[in-house]
């Protein structure tokens, strides 16, 4: 599990260590390829949304069927299949987004994934504007205010 130390740790300075919302974190990797490898599918949770990178939670590997507890993240690249140019209007995926997606490959330092298939993405989410979970995927216009949300949905997506 990533493990929360202090800024002025001689750890957080290196490339095992990232920073999210001003808190330093570690990343840990012990034992992780006895839970992972390339192309595993996993279940997890939006952390945090940036220009050009999603950082992911992983809570479960589905294809192993085992839990883990590890950060991730998704390069804008890897998102889907057509282009975006950026991840700031929050149209595509936010924080606390439920999501699957695969491995795409495990470095030294980070765990990146991919969401660019059709059955990969968010799996439940809710409403930009007023928070409430979103029931209707067809057309995302959410019933209890009437706004309209934009994600890169699981083909899976229910409740």
């Amino acid at each position: 599990m990533n493990q929360l130390i202090d800024k002025n740790d001689p750890k957080a300075n290196t490339k095992s260590c990232f920073i999210v919302n001003n808190q330093f974190f570690l990343k840990s990797f012990s034992k992780l390829k006895e839970k992972a490898q390339k192309e595993d599918v996993i279940l997890g949770k939006v952390f945090s949304v940036k220009d050009k990178v999603v950082v992911v939670v992983i809570s479960y590997n589905v294809t192993k069927n085992c839990n883990m507890s590890e950060f991730a993240i998704i390069p804008i690249q890897n998102i889907s299949k057509n282009f975006i140019s950026d991840l700031k209007n929050g149209s595509l995926f936010n924080e606390g987004d439920i999501i699957t997606a695969k491995i795409f490959e495990i470095t030294k330092s980070d765990i990146i994934l991919r969401t660019n298939e059709s059955n990969l993405g968010v799996v439940l989410t809710q409403c930009n504007f007023c928070l409430k979970i979103l029931l209707n995927h067809n057309n995302f216009i959410c019933e209890n205010c009437n706004f309209l949300n934009q994600k890169k949905l699981s083909k899976y997506y229910s409740l």
